[in-house]
């Protein structure tokens, strides 16, 4: 089995290399002969360990053709210097997404590849680049959620227009499956016209941190207080996120605790932990660390606290990165009941929920949390792990292999592989 996996964006923060490159190394480990596409390289991966990899990589600067490098790069570089917006940044990756598709296409020609697998790109550029395709066999992963939010305005009603009629045709000549890591995603694309052929990944990958610190030392790098309690909010502040709820928690509470705000929220944004804690009073009740923070620096941030917490919008229905993160280092979960994160953290024992939007519900949380006695507190910690253990990427590699087997199964089946 040779297959083509495309990491279709650009180098930002947030940006998924590291977790294709990785996957790319599982899926070689598992003996998939494994090409690796990506738009401009990868960030945060020792260039020693690319060199030495089996997994050749291509790049669509500078791999790609000369007079498409040079249309592609002017139009990319004009909307740079745009102001960024919403729509801005959605048409950059949907630019992303084409380019590196149609790279990719032109190295399964020559590689002979079997199957294109394209990671976490966006919908509508992979499917224009599929109705101009014949006879591919195409994998879909897509962590947004959006489609799961009704279509109450022209845009959102449009582009699920747009997207079913690309669909259709895009399958009339290529054999797709699209596949999703949130289940309300998958029932969206059943109802809204998309072929039945679906397939639900594992949400990501639980990676332990290779170092272990002390959470002396790392409240000690971060200059943090040394003996309070730290509850963490890390990660940018989108637009599924509400931190207001939890300065309307924390307001008035006399306790001797900090929330930690790490990560660059836009000034525009409503979740502006700065603005929050102006308007609420809460400036001695809140750490902010107003920037991105480096991959470097990651560590510290989740060992030098006592849990993390996740608050939602009700309508959110994704996933989230920081979940799997804060399993990573062993932490308790303090998160809002949505979806596929209230349901794994009480399924799985693995922290403590409270009601979206509202701040009562999440100050009874924090109760809670403050008043776990050890043998508790050992007990989620113990739950997180075994949680933990079964989103390795022994297991996440199993779900893709049998995607791609279910793709070649209709002419080529000796050459798929077991996983």
């Amino acid at each position: 089995m040779k297959i083509i996996l495309v990491e279709p964006f650009a180098h930002k923060p947030g940006h998924f290399s590291v977790e294709a490159w990785q996957l790319s190394q599982a899926l070689s480990g598992f003996g998939v002969n494994t090409i690796l596409v990506s738009f401009d390289g990868f960030i945060n991966i020792d260039a020693e360990e690319v060199n030495e990899s089996s997994v050749r990589h291509y790049s669509f600067f500078p791999d790609a053709g000369f007079l498409f490098r040079i249309v592609v790069g002017t139009f990319y570089k004009i909307l740079h210097l745009i102001n960024y917006s919403r729509l801005t940044n959605r048409l950059i990756a949907e630019i992303e997404t084409f380019s590196t598709l149609n790279l990719s296409r032109k190295i399964s020609i020559s590689e002979e590849a079997q199957i294109i697998c394209c990671n976490n790109g966006e919908l509508t550029a992979f499917l224009v680049f599929s109705i101009f395709c014949q006879n591919l066999k195409l994998m879909h992963t897509t962590r947004d959620y959006g489609r799961t939010l009704p279509a109450n305005n022209f845009r959102r009603k449009y582009k699920r227009q747009l997207e079913n009629f690309l669909c259709k045709r895009a399958v009339k000549n290529n054999k797709i499956i699209f596949s999703s890591n949130v289940k309300s995603s998958i029932d969206a694309y059943r109802v809204t016209g998309f072929p039945q052929d679906l397939e639900l990944l594992l949400p990501g990958v639980i990676i332990t941190p290779e170092e272990k610190l002390g959470k002396s030392e790392a409240r000690k790098h971060l200059r943090l207080p040394r003996d309070e309690i730290i509850l963490l909010v890390f990660g940018v502040g989108h637009g599924g996120k509400d931190f207001d709820i939890i300065f309307r928690a924390i307001n008035n509470d006399n306790r001797n605790y900090y929330v930690l705000f790490a990560g660059k929220t836009p000034p525009s944004s409503l979740n502006d932990p700065r603005k929050l804690s102006k308007e609420y009073n809460c400036e001695d009740k809140v750490i902010i660390v107003d920037h991105f923070i480096p991959d470097s620096e990651v560590p510290y941030y989740f060992y030098s606290v006592d849990a993390v917490l996740l608050s939602f919008k009700k309508q959110f229905t994704g996933t989230s990165g920081v979940l799997l993160q804060g399993l990573g280092y062993d932490l308790p979960i303090i998160s809002s009941d949505t979806e596929w994160i209230g349901e794994q953290v009480k399924n799985n024992n693995l922290g403590i929920t409270f009601t979206p939007e509202e701040p009562e519900s999440l100050r009874g949380a924090l109760d809670e949390f403050f008043d776990l006695r050890d043998d508790r507190e050992s007990e989620l910690r113990e739950n997180v792990k075994k949680f933990s253990q079964n989103l390795s990427w022994n297991n996440i590699t199993g779900e893709y292999i049998h995607i791609f087997n279910k793709l070649l199964e209709s002419k080529d089946n000796e050459s798929a592989v077991s996983g």
